[in-house]
């Protein structure tokens, strides 16, 4: 099924271009991955709750399916979503809300201060997210399982919404008497046949499904591949550090060299490059920064000079380090256009 989608970045600072719109293209990229069947509108607006409830109710107009919301939750002045929502919405869906903040309140307290209001107008359901990009995606999905169910009910597909009340609904119990022992058959009521026989009845009276669907990678268990899947980039796509240490240069040697800043998980390497005399922090999984060869391990290192912040301006590299030392290499584990997973190949863990 084909679901339509909005993400609405609500945000001063984004709508004025003084800071980049993260949640939002984040949002899109989780929503295809879970909803690969899916079209996605996007837009900004700014924190007045006049504006965010006119293209609430545009896009409920529009009878998009589901609207989702990033920022304006909070507790600041200009904090003002959950406002133009009740504004907007017919009946709220308090169970959505409840569901994400207690799942947030697992990774921290903070969650507690969500004001979000989930709800729905006509056929569209509205959820309220964090502004983050992190609160964002966690939030999604936490209730992913549930969104498809509430667009079938709000567009009345009466067939679907069976199918999933059957799923929920315990089977019926067995009819097989286990306990009525003299009861039970001395022989078998069905022929004995040979195993080739057997292969050949089933052979004849089965056809091959040329039909294939999409679907999410959580409900692929136990299906059947329907083609190769070669992967599109190499693995890890960037070159990795292996230990938390510092990046150099092979042919600065050993002795004491300049801190230039840190990199962790997910920096951009183009925008560290390390030079002659210096190097880089890095955590263990970072991109390696550009004009480094080499990670030196901190246990080979010592601490010459440091801030009155306790950052680091000096150290000592005491071991000499050899090229592409603790680093992983792009494509070392799966090189790009490797075959990954063959056709026809049932999908076990």
């Amino acid at each position: 099924m084909l679901i339509k989608f909005a993400v609405i970045t609500v945000s001063d600072t984004c709508y004025q271009k003084e800071k980049e719109d993260k949640s939002g293209p984040a949002l899109e990229k989780s929503i295809l991955t879970l909803f690969p069947e899916s079209t996605i509108f996007k837009k900004i607006v700014p924190d007045e709750v006049d504006v965010i409830e006119a293209e609430l109710l545009e896009l409920c107009s529009k009878q998009y399916n589901i609207v989702l919301t990033t920022g304006g939750t909070g507790f600041a002045k200009r904090d003002v979503t959950p406002e133009a929502t009740k504004r907007v919405i017919e009946k709220e869906a308090p169970g959505i809300s409840i569901a994400m903040v207690t799942r947030s309140l697992q990774s921290t307290d903070m969650a507690m201060l969500s004001r979000a209001v989930c709800g729905y107008r006509g056929q569209t359901l509205i959820i309220n997210l964090p502004g983050s990009v992190r609160g964002a995606i966690e939030c999604l999905s936490f209730i992913k399982g549930s969104l498809i169910h509430v667009v079938h009910l709000l567009i009345d597909k009466v067939e679907d919404i069976q199918r999933t009340h059957n799923h929920l609904q315990s089977p019926a119990p067995s009819k097989v008497k286990i306990n009525q022992v003299a009861m039970r058959n001395r022989q078998s009521p069905y022929k004995m046949i040979e195993v080739e026989e057997a292969l050949k009845l089933i052979f004849d009276n089965i056809q091959n499904l040329d039909q294939t669907e999409v679907i999410k990678v959580e409900d692929s268990l136990n299906r059947i591949l329907a083609k190769d899947v070669y992967i599109p980039e190499p693995f890890p796509s960037f070159r990795a550090s292996i230990k938390d240490g510092y990046t150099v240069k092979t042919e600065d040697g050993v002795g004491v060299r300049i801190v230039k800043n840190a990199t962790a998980a997910g920096d951009d390497p183009k925008s560290n490059e390390l030079r002659k005399g210096e190097v880089i922090r890095i955590s263990t999984g970072a991109a390696v920064p550009y004009g480094a060869d080499a990670v030196v391990q901190v246990e080979d290192t010592e601490l010459v000079e440091y801030d009155d912040s306790c950052n680091e301006i000096k150290i000592r590299i005491n071991v000499a380090p050899t090229l592409g030392q603790d680093i992983r290499e792009v494509g070392s584990d799966i090189r790009e256009g490797e075959l990954v997973l063959s056709k026809f190949q049932n999908l076990r863990i």
